[in-house]
Protein backbone atom coordinates (compact mmCIF):
# COMPACT_ATOMS: atom_id res chain seq x y z
CA UNK A 1 0.00 0.00 0.00
CA UNK A 2 1.45 3.17 -0.85
CA UNK A 3 2.39 6.04 2.06
CA UNK A 4 2.00 9.70 1.59
CA UNK A 5 4.73 11.73 3.83
CA UNK A 6 3.13 14.84 4.12
CA UNK A 7 4.91 17.90 5.83
CA UNK A 8 2.72 20.05 7.28
CA UNK A 9 3.89 23.61 7.25
CA UNK A 10 1.95 26.56 9.07
CA UNK A 11 2.58 29.89 6.95
CA UNK A 12 2.37 32.00 10.12
CA UNK A 13 3.85 30.68 12.87
CA UNK A 14 6.60 28.65 10.74
CA UNK A 15 6.15 25.48 12.53
CA UNK A 16 6.06 21.98 10.81
CA UNK A 17 5.74 18.05 10.99
CA UNK A 18 5.76 15.26 9.44
CA UNK A 19 2.95 12.76 9.04
CA UNK A 20 2.56 9.41 7.63
CA UNK A 21 -0.71 8.56 5.71
CA UNK A 22 -1.73 5.77 3.24
CA UNK A 23 -3.62 6.17 -0.13
CA UNK A 24 -7.21 6.11 1.28
CA UNK A 25 -6.71 8.88 3.55
CA UNK A 26 -8.47 11.85 3.12
CA UNK A 27 -8.24 15.67 3.47
CA UNK A 28 -10.17 15.45 6.07
CA UNK A 29 -8.02 12.78 7.86
CA UNK A 30 -5.01 14.81 7.12
CA UNK A 31 -6.42 18.15 8.70
CA UNK A 32 -7.94 16.36 11.62
CA UNK A 33 -4.33 14.86 12.13
CA UNK A 34 -2.83 18.76 11.47
CA UNK A 35 -5.35 20.13 14.02
CA UNK A 36 -4.26 17.69 17.01
CA UNK A 37 -0.85 18.08 16.53
CA UNK A 38 -0.51 21.94 16.17
CA UNK A 39 -2.91 22.02 19.30
CA UNK A 40 -0.83 20.16 21.40
CA UNK A 41 2.60 20.31 20.56
CA UNK A 42 2.97 23.79 18.94
CA UNK A 43 2.13 25.40 22.53
CA UNK A 44 5.61 24.56 23.38
CA UNK A 45 7.27 25.73 20.65
CA UNK A 46 5.08 29.08 20.71
CA UNK A 47 5.95 29.43 24.90
CA UNK A 48 9.73 28.86 24.19
CA UNK A 49 9.59 31.08 21.37
CA UNK A 50 7.71 33.55 21.51
CA UNK A 51 6.71 33.77 25.55
CA UNK A 52 3.02 33.04 24.82
CA UNK A 53 2.08 30.66 27.44
CA UNK A 54 -1.12 28.96 25.94
CA UNK A 55 -2.22 28.90 22.34
CA UNK A 56 -4.98 27.21 20.10
CA UNK A 57 -5.94 26.05 17.14
CA UNK A 58 -9.48 27.65 16.34
CA UNK A 59 -9.31 26.87 12.34
CA UNK A 60 -7.05 25.17 9.86
CA UNK A 61 -6.98 25.64 5.64
CA UNK A 62 -5.14 23.42 4.17
CA UNK A 63 -3.74 24.23 0.58
CA UNK A 64 -1.74 22.50 -2.21
CA UNK A 65 0.28 24.07 -5.02
CA UNK A 66 -2.12 26.75 -4.96
CA UNK A 67 -5.36 24.88 -4.24
CA UNK A 68 -7.47 25.03 -1.03
CA UNK A 69 -7.80 21.35 0.15
CA UNK A 70 -11.62 21.62 1.58
CA UNK A 71 -12.21 19.75 4.74
CA UNK A 72 -13.88 16.87 3.28
CA UNK A 73 -13.97 12.96 2.29
CA UNK A 74 -12.13 13.39 -0.88
CA UNK A 75 -9.20 11.10 -0.88
CA UNK A 76 -5.54 13.11 -1.14
CA UNK A 77 -4.59 10.76 -3.97
CA UNK A 78 -6.65 12.33 -5.94
CA UNK A 79 -4.34 15.88 -5.81
CA UNK A 80 -1.12 13.58 -6.85
CA UNK A 81 0.95 14.83 -3.91
CA UNK A 82 3.81 13.05 -3.57
CA UNK A 83 6.22 11.27 -0.84
CA UNK A 84 7.60 14.98 0.95
CA UNK A 85 5.36 17.62 -0.94
CA UNK A 86 4.55 19.79 1.18
CA UNK A 87 0.90 21.10 2.15
CA UNK A 88 0.84 24.34 3.25
CA UNK A 89 -1.38 25.65 6.41
CA UNK A 90 -2.83 29.34 7.16
CA UNK A 91 -4.27 28.44 11.27
CA UNK A 92 -6.33 30.35 13.53
CA UNK A 93 -4.95 30.73 16.52
CA UNK A 94 -6.41 32.14 20.13
CA UNK A 95 -3.92 33.00 22.44
CA UNK A 96 -4.22 33.10 26.16
CA UNK A 97 -0.87 35.07 27.27
CA UNK A 98 -1.72 36.59 29.96
CA UNK A 99 0.31 33.95 32.44
CA UNK A 100 3.58 34.84 30.75
CA UNK A 101 2.89 38.67 31.21
CA UNK A 102 2.43 38.73 35.19
CA UNK A 103 5.48 39.74 36.11
CA UNK A 104 5.97 43.86 37.58
CA UNK A 105 9.10 45.60 38.32
CA UNK A 106 9.44 46.38 41.79
CA UNK A 107 12.33 47.35 44.39
CA UNK A 108 12.49 45.62 47.69
CA UNK A 109 15.04 46.69 50.40
CA UNK A 110 17.22 48.83 47.42
CA UNK A 111 17.47 46.11 44.96
CA UNK A 112 15.20 45.46 42.17
CA UNK A 113 13.54 42.49 41.74
CA UNK A 114 11.21 40.91 39.22
CA UNK A 115 7.95 40.15 40.88
CA UNK A 116 5.47 37.55 39.81
CA UNK A 117 1.30 38.55 40.37
CA UNK A 118 -0.66 35.28 41.38
CA UNK A 119 -4.22 35.90 42.45
CA UNK A 120 -4.11 32.23 42.62
CA UNK A 121 -1.92 32.20 45.68
CA UNK A 122 -3.31 33.73 49.34
CA UNK A 123 0.01 34.54 50.70
CA UNK A 124 2.68 36.77 49.36
CA UNK A 125 6.16 34.97 49.47
CA UNK A 126 10.15 35.87 49.22
CA UNK A 127 12.60 33.27 48.73
CA UNK A 128 15.02 32.17 50.89
CA UNK A 129 17.67 32.28 48.56
CA UNK A 130 16.35 36.26 47.88
CA UNK A 131 16.09 36.89 51.58
CA UNK A 132 19.54 36.03 52.43
CA UNK A 133 20.74 38.18 49.12
CA UNK A 134 18.55 41.15 50.43
CA UNK A 135 20.44 40.30 53.77
CA UNK A 136 16.45 39.84 55.47
CA UNK A 137 17.32 36.18 56.74
CA UNK A 138 18.02 37.84 60.73
CA UNK A 139 14.50 39.32 60.56
CA UNK A 140 13.08 36.69 59.77
CA UNK A 141 10.14 35.78 63.20
CA UNK A 142 10.63 31.94 62.86
CA UNK A 143 7.38 32.33 65.19
CA UNK A 144 5.41 32.43 62.14
CA UNK A 145 7.05 28.94 60.57
CA UNK A 146 4.24 26.57 59.11
CA UNK A 147 3.62 23.66 56.26
CA UNK A 148 2.04 24.76 53.05
CA UNK A 149 -0.51 22.60 51.89
CA UNK A 150 0.54 21.32 48.47
CA UNK A 151 2.09 18.51 46.45
CA UNK A 152 5.16 19.76 47.01
CA UNK A 153 4.90 20.09 51.15
CA UNK A 154 6.70 23.23 51.19
CA UNK A 155 7.36 24.67 54.31
CA UNK A 156 7.18 28.67 55.31
CA UNK A 157 10.55 29.24 58.09
CA UNK A 158 8.80 32.55 59.16
CA UNK A 159 7.31 36.19 58.42
CA UNK A 160 9.07 39.29 57.50
CA UNK A 161 6.59 41.88 59.14
CA UNK A 162 5.88 45.31 57.63
CA UNK A 163 9.16 44.97 54.15
CA UNK A 164 9.05 48.35 52.08
CA UNK A 165 8.03 47.57 48.46
CA UNK A 166 8.37 50.08 46.11
CA UNK A 167 6.33 49.45 43.05
CA UNK A 168 5.04 51.46 40.21
CA UNK A 169 7.13 54.56 42.38
CA UNK A 170 5.05 53.97 45.38
CA UNK A 171 6.35 52.44 48.74
CA UNK A 172 4.05 49.58 50.27
CA UNK A 173 4.22 47.56 53.42
CA UNK A 174 3.75 43.86 52.79
CA UNK A 175 4.46 40.51 55.13
CA UNK A 176 6.51 38.36 53.34
CA UNK A 177 6.29 34.57 54.14
CA UNK A 178 9.71 33.21 53.37
CA UNK A 179 10.08 29.54 51.87
CA UNK A 180 12.27 27.62 49.68
CA UNK A 181 10.88 28.70 45.98
CA UNK A 182 12.65 28.84 42.37
CA UNK A 183 10.46 32.29 42.21
CA UNK A 184 12.55 35.03 44.00
CA UNK A 185 9.29 36.94 44.94
CA UNK A 186 5.39 36.47 44.71
CA UNK A 187 3.06 39.07 45.06
CA UNK A 188 0.05 36.92 46.76
CA UNK A 189 -3.92 37.74 47.28
CA UNK A 190 -3.37 39.02 50.65
CA UNK A 191 -1.44 41.86 49.72
CA UNK A 192 -4.00 42.49 45.71
CA UNK A 193 -7.28 42.13 47.76
CA UNK A 194 -5.51 44.98 50.98
CA UNK A 195 -4.18 47.06 47.77
CA UNK A 196 -7.44 46.69 45.53
CA UNK A 197 -4.87 45.06 42.88
CA UNK A 198 -6.51 44.21 39.80
CA UNK A 199 -4.73 42.45 36.22
CA UNK A 200 -6.41 44.14 33.68
CA UNK A 201 -5.77 41.86 30.72
CA UNK A 202 -6.61 44.00 27.63
CA UNK A 203 -3.85 46.92 28.79
CA UNK A 204 -1.42 44.76 30.21
CA UNK A 205 -1.55 46.72 33.68
CA UNK A 206 -1.72 45.69 37.10
CA UNK A 207 -3.57 48.87 38.42
CA UNK A 208 -3.77 49.26 42.34
CA UNK A 209 -6.58 51.41 43.55
CA UNK A 210 -5.57 52.48 46.63
CA UNK A 211 -3.00 54.77 44.99
CA UNK A 212 -4.29 54.88 41.59
CA UNK A 213 -1.61 53.90 40.16
CA UNK A 214 -1.00 51.76 36.80
CA UNK A 215 1.89 48.57 36.66
CA UNK A 216 3.05 47.01 33.41
CA UNK A 217 2.42 43.69 33.52
CA UNK A 218 5.62 42.53 31.85
CA UNK A 219 7.52 38.83 30.76
CA UNK A 220 9.94 37.33 32.94
CA UNK A 221 12.84 38.42 30.82
CA UNK A 222 11.52 41.98 30.15
CA UNK A 223 11.35 42.06 33.89
CA UNK A 224 14.89 40.56 34.25
CA UNK A 225 16.10 42.90 31.79
CA UNK A 226 14.93 45.85 33.15
CA UNK A 227 16.37 44.78 36.75
CA UNK A 228 19.54 44.17 35.30
CA UNK A 229 19.28 47.69 33.54
CA UNK A 230 18.58 48.95 36.72
CA UNK A 231 21.96 47.70 38.38
CA UNK A 232 24.15 48.45 36.05
CA UNK A 233 22.72 51.91 36.21
CA UNK A 234 22.99 52.05 40.49
CA UNK A 235 26.51 50.55 40.03
CA UNK A 236 27.76 53.54 37.09
CA UNK A 237 26.21 55.96 39.69
CA UNK A 238 28.49 54.22 42.60
CA UNK A 239 31.35 54.62 40.45
CA UNK A 240 31.01 57.98 39.80
CA UNK A 241 30.14 59.04 43.91
CA UNK A 242 33.31 57.11 44.55
CA UNK A 243 34.92 59.32 42.31
CA UNK A 244 33.65 62.90 43.04
CA UNK A 245 33.79 62.45 47.22
CA UNK A 246 35.98 59.29 47.68
CA UNK A 247 34.49 55.41 49.36
CA UNK A 248 34.95 57.43 52.65
CA UNK A 249 33.25 60.33 51.49
CA UNK A 250 30.41 58.12 49.92
CA UNK A 251 30.30 56.32 52.94
CA UNK A 252 29.98 59.27 54.92
CA UNK A 253 27.21 60.76 52.39
CA UNK A 254 25.15 57.47 52.94
CA UNK A 255 25.22 57.50 56.53
CA UNK A 256 23.84 61.00 56.74
CA UNK A 257 21.06 59.94 54.41
CA UNK A 258 19.99 56.97 56.41
CA UNK A 259 19.78 59.34 59.70
CA UNK A 260 17.91 61.95 57.75
CA UNK A 261 15.15 58.90 56.28
CA UNK A 262 14.66 57.90 59.85
CA UNK A 263 14.54 61.28 61.68
CA UNK A 264 11.67 61.79 58.59
CA UNK A 265 9.86 58.22 59.83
Amino acid sequence: MDHFKIVIKVVDRNLSFQQTLDSSATVGDLERKAHQYLTRDSVKKIFVRHELSIGTVTSLDLSFRGERLKNSEKPLSSYEIQNGDIVEAEATWIEYGIQSLLYVECQINGFDVPAFVDSGCSISTLSTRLARRLGLLDVVDRDFAFEVDGPNGDEVIGCIHDAEVRLGGTLYSVNFDVMDSSTDLWIGLDMMIREGMCINVPKGTLEISSTKTQVPLLTLNEARRRVIRNRIKAARSLRREEKRFGRRGRQEVETSLKIERSVKN
